[in-house]
């Protein structure tokens, strides 16, 4: 006999041929609806479960990574304004020793390009490094919490 509050769990595994799957399952279904403590999950649900959560993570994600895109652009945007109206004074004397307003916007383009370039180099590097990271971190966290789901079901 077992004390009380003692709950034992156990873990059956049972592999079949295609042909034979529905036939076991509703064996087991039957088995299980007669006995209220034992429940049953089959790898279907299992996988059907995780590919739910995986997208829900990965929407999350996908709107994170659109508001850091927003955020970047502006910020893109502020720095180049205020970057040409502190130079106001510089562009002006530039202007006044010969430099065409073709050659400001050329100047212009060539600092943003530059500023641009170097951003996305700066991204690239930090963002498949992290990316790894984050992989690697649920790719922890996905076996952490199959190991617990699958736990004391019967399959």
């Amino acid at each position: 006999m077992r004390e009380p509050g003692w709950i034992a769990q156990v873990l059956i595994s049972v592999i079949t041929d295609k042909d034979k799957f529905d036939t076991i399952e509703t064996s087991l279904n039957q088995l299980i609806d007669k006995n209220s403590d034992l429940v049953m999950d089959t790898i279907e649900e299992s996988v059907n479960y995780y590919n739910r959560n995986q997208q829900l993570v990965f929407g999350a994600f996908l709107i994170v990574a659109i508001i850091v895109v927003c955020f970047s652009l502006i910020n893109l945007v502020n720095t180049t304004i205020t970057n040409f109206l502190s130079r106001k004074q510089e562009i002006g004397m530039l202007q006044a020793i010969g430099l065409s307003k073709k050659q400001l916007i050329r100047m212009l383009c060539y600092e943003g390009m530059i500023y641009s370039l170097f951003a996305v180099l700066v991204t690239l590097i930090l963002g498949v490094g992290l990316g790894i990271l984050c992989i690697q971190i649920m790719r922890f966290i996905k076996s952490i919490i199959f190991s617990i789901h699958s736990h004391g079901r019967l399959y």
